[in-house]
């Protein structure tokens, strides 16, 4: 072994230290990088050929570069909603270009922003791939390659406008409201008690029979186009559908005695009068006597008795057949239990019937003392063409007699009218002007009758409908308005609405909307885009709806060490990094994508600052080897001398 090699030696020391000085330096500058990951150097010695063990020849030191790709660095929090950061294995896919003849690279630096074309490109200029999602909310592509993906674009994103198809109310209608009286309105009706304003050009006004709604509320929804559209639902308690009978003026009063008065509402009435009801094979008689009455008997002295009488009287299976009362204006009320019923009066006392007795209202359709039900409580009548499209009822037998709803749906005037006349109501020979079309008429804008149907309360004030055995919750309690056309000269935008009332409620007190909803939307523009967990890029538009645009898969390698790095914090695939694998975030071993993030570069200083202590000290004793072979070749060439 020669003095020289030594000499040679030293300064491979020096190279080995200088190569690992450079090392350090290179973390410790890009110790602020964005997903930058950090190498080490690793030295190992060179022995020089010998023959034997017992002999010493100069060897020195060589070094090799570690990548420490596999540890972590620090996720930081961040207010930028494309930003995100990887928490475990894997990288995000990119390139320098959204060209298709670029190479794929992959890098850990999320810090992802939308340039002017709407790509998303990290802080180092690399543009962000991923797979395209399709309306459905899956993504295009199945088992992902590389050759699936797209530079994910958002610019132009539009929210396409989305039709309202359910929605829900709960309201609690009053249960003390007054029923309202179809054989008392407007000289005596039948149901419904509203209808559709007319114009009369004779009267020169409008016909309209409607009793006015206790209670209204309106509803927004979207049609096919997004334009928003108000429903309008009215609420009106009512008298029926069941047949019913209704006594006229004068009023009446329960404690007031009914027989031989010489004066009073019901001075015709004389002991031994009956009032025979009858429903079906039930018949009762009401024997009216002048002194204390006889409930037993069915006898009534006041008109409290006869109430009384009438509502104590059974079936032979035990069930109730006649609900009477009072109404709020003295009126005496009695109703069939059985919708299904006629009730009929006929074989009572004329005297008890007429207008020094009960002053019973005849029936408005029949004009007689026997009373039809108005409308059929299971099924589509003439009153209530559309009931189909109301909740059944889960007792159609003896439902609650004082629970009756008549529910009307108005949708707004057609503003594509632009017929000017309408066949007269009164002489189809004739035409009058189209109120829809003229400002000028009274009836300009009104709201158009869609659809209208009654629902039933029980006596505990919970919707009338089949419910679950297990849970008691509501089964299908809709009302379906369906082919809703709003505007007839735009085609396409009708919608068809499902609207849950399950909830609804029949309780004294105040009317009340609990709760109301809807789905649909306007079209919406592009606010913002966020990175979720799970790797989808979503867009949050201004209608409040959201879309899954792209899936970004996760590139896995066995070996992420063995990755070959470039400028911008990207590494390019490598045999020794082993085979690449996609694989959606948070499956098969690949991390999750942490939203609003970023991920540090897993430099750590203080580690880099001891290290490169370390460095400088065998820098120092190996150039001390170097000065020191320098001296003893100084001292062998003085030897000449």
């Amino acid at each position: 072994m020669s003095l020289f090699d030594s000499l040679n030696t030293g300064v491979a020391g020096m190279n080995a230290q200088s190569r690992a000085t450079g090392a350090i330096s290179t973390n410790i500058a890009n110790l602020n990088t964005v997903g930058y990951k950090k190498s080490d150097i690793a030295f190992s010695d060179v022995v020089a050929d010998r023959a034997g063990t017992n002999k010493f020849n100069h060897g020195g030191v060589s070094t090799e570069r570690i990548q420490r790709v596999d540890i972590q660095g620090q996720i930081q929090q961040t207010q930028v909603t494309t930003e995100a950061a990887i928490s475990g294995a894997g990288f995000f896919v990119v390139k320098n270009s959204p060209n298709a003849e670029a190479d794929f690279l992959f890098t850990r630096n999320g810090q992802f922003n939308e340039d002017n074309q709407g790509n998303l490109r990290n802080s180092a200029g690399f543009y962000l791939y991923g797979i395209p999602v399709g309306a459905d909310g899956n993504a295009t592509a199945t088992g992902a390659s590389l050759q699936s993906l797209e530079p994910v674009n958002v610019t132009s994103l539009n929210a396409a406008p989305i039709p309202t198809t359910r929605s829900t109310l709960a309201i609690n209608l009053d249960a003390s409201q007054q029923g309202i009286n179809s054989q008392i309105l407007n000289g005596g009706q039948s149901l419904p008690v509203t209808s559709q304003s007319i114009w009369d050009p004779v009267a020169n006004t409008s016909i309209d029979t409607s009793a006015p709604a206790q209670f209204s509320r309106s509803q927004t929804v979207f049609d096919q186009n997004g334009t928003p559209r108000d429903l309008t639902f009215e609420y009106r308690k009512i008298i029926g559908p069941m047949a019913h009978i209704t006594s006229g003026l004068p009023q009446l009063d329960r404690d007031a005695v009914m027989v031989d008065n010489t004066a009073g509402p019901t001075a015709g009435i004389t002991n031994s009068d009956t009032f025979n009801l009858s429903a079906g094979a039930n018949n009762l008689n009401v024997n009216f006597v002048n002194t204390a009455a006889d409930l037993s008997l069915n006898q009534a002295n006041t008109v409290q008795d006869m109430i009384n009488v009438i509502n104590r009287f059974r079936d032979g299976g035990g069930n109730k057949v006649f609900d009477a009362g009072l109404d709020d204006q003295g009126r005496l009320l009695v109703r069939a239990s059985d919708p299904a019923a006629t009730l009929d009066i006929s074989g009572s006392s004329a005297s008890v019937l007429g207008g020094t007795g009960l002053n019973i209202i005849p029936d408005p359709a029949s004009g007689g003392f026997s009373y039809a039900p108005q409308a059929s409580a299971s099924g589509n009548s003439a009153a209530y063409p559309d009931q189909e499209n109301f909740p059944e009822l889960a007792n159609t037998d003896n439902p609650n007699t004082r629970g009756w709803w008549e529910v009307r749906v108005l949708i707004p005037a057609d503003p594509s009218v632009t017929s000017q006349t309408l066949p007269d109501p009164n002489n189809p020979n004739l035409t009058i002007p189209n109120p829809d079309y003229d400002p000028n008429s009274p009836l300009f804008g009104q709201q158009r009758e869609f659809s209208k149907g009654l629902i039933n309360f029980d006596s505990a004030g919970v919707l009338n409908v089949p419910r679950d055995a297990a849970t008691n919750l509501p089964v299908a309690a809709n009302i379906a308005l369906n082919d809703l056309d709003f505007a007839s000269a735009t085609a396409g935008e009708e919608i068809s609405v499902t609207v849950d009332i399950g909830r609804f409620q029949q309780f004294s007190g105040n009317f009340n909307v609990v709760f109301s909803e809807q789905n649909g939307a306007a079209p919406g523009t592009l606010t913002t885009v966020d990175i979720t967990r799970e790797g989808r890029v979503v867009a949050n538009f201004t209608n409040g709806t959201q879309q899954d645009i792209y899936q970004i898969p996760l590139a896995n390698f066995i070996n992420p060490n063995g990755l070959n790095d470039i400028s911008g914090t990207v590494f390019k695939a490598t045999t020794d990094a082993g085979e690449l694998e996609l694989f959606d975030p948070g499956t098969n071993g690949a991390g999750l994508i942490m939203g609003n993030a970023i991920e540090n570069s897993n430099v750590d200083l203080a580690d880099e600052f001891a290290t490169l202590i370390v460095t400088q000290r065998a820098y120092s004793a190996n150039s001390r080897v170097v000065s020191t072979v320098d001296e003893m070749t100084e001292q062998l060439r003085s030897l000449k001398r």
